[in-house]
């Protein structure tokens, strides 16, 4: 009970993390391109979690081979790469909408490779607290004010998102597999710094890298600070979720990102808050509820390794 208890709330908080990253995203926006933003973002992280563990790091890179290491960084740059240019490419709602798809993809990945979450996963309160939850995320999206119109949206673009909805739940998958190794703190410090470095060469060859010399100090600031917290903390939180859980509850948890985002949205930049809105995180917050339910329900079942 006491390791559920902490995975949930590692998942939780991980969850309020990434569900503000799109803001400070989308204000960086105006001053990096999408390769230098994530180069920074992700380098900057991987380097604080490295500072804060390297005595862990020096301990258990023993048991580490390069290649459980290269597999999910490279995942994970292929999805930060894939999700950003799909995003580009077509129109927010449509991309909102298809990343939903990430809670199917890797419940269905979890089911597969893990015996262990497989009660989970099949059980009538995490099957029924993800339809809700994604009905609700699907409403919140669609009755957002975003016109959805054929003509303007890039089949390509939806292939890149439905893509990387692909690639982080596989990601999510190797990252279970390889904390049966060593634990959250090694491994997140590890793939986050090394996928880090795979965004330096093309900001070097675009000479975008620079872009950080003229940006004004607040834009720095943010994206140091976005950086550690939402890409650092939030991953290392994810590890350890998934490291308790498994991959499935973690994963479905954040059907609420879209809910927890709009709400910052209205602080920060006076969105409306409509009735249907409200209504469409009511379904979200029954089904994440329902979700939470079925993981002490089925504790029994949970054997992390």
């Amino acid at each position: 009970m006491i390791r559920v208890k902490k995975g949930l709330i590692c998942a939780i908080t991980t969850l309020f993390l990434w569900s503000q990253a799109p803001i400070a995203i989308k204000y960086l926006s105006a001053y990096f391109d999408v390769n230098t933003q994530n180069f920074f973002r992700y380098i900057l992280a991987g380097l604080f979690l490295v500072a804060l563990y390297y005595k862990e790091i020096i301990h258990e890179i023993r048991k580490l081979s390069f290649l459980s290491l290269i597999i999910p960084a490279t995942l994970l740059f292929l999805y930060q790469t894939a999700f950003v240019t799909g995003i580009y490419l077509t129109t927010a709602t449509i991309a909102a909408l298809l990343l939903r798809l990430t809670v199917i993809f890797t419940s269905f990945f979890a089911y597969l490779f893990f015996k262990e979450e497989r009660a989970i996963i099949t059980s009538k309160s995490f099957i029924v607290g993800t339809a809700i939850a994604m009905i609700g995320a699907t409403l919140i999206v669609i009755t957002s004010g975003q016109i959805i119109d054929n003509s303007n949206v890039n089949i390509l673009g939806s292939i890149l998102i439905v893509l990387s909805d692909i690639l982080w739940s596989l990601y999510l998958i190797s990252v279970k597999m390889n904390l049966r190794n060593t634990n959250p703190q090694v491994l997140s410090s590890l793939l986050i710094t090394l996928a880090g470095t795979f965004f330096l060469p093309i900001s070097l060859i675009k000479k975008s890298i620079f872009a950080v010399l003229h940006a004004p100090p607040f834009a720095n600031l943010l994206m140091i600070i976005s950086g550690i917290m939402f890409v650092g903390v939030g991953n290392l939180l994810n590890y350890i979720a998934i490291n308790e859980l498994g991959v499935a509850i973690p994963s479905a948890l954040q059907l609420a990102s879209p809910l927890l985002t709009a709400i910052s949205s209205i602080v920060i930049f006076h969105e409306e808050m409509p009735l249907s809105k409200i209504i469409s995180g009511m379904f979200i917050m029954s089904g994440c509820s329902l979700i939470i339910y079925s993981s002490y329900t089925k504790q029994s079942n949970i054997k992390p390794h």
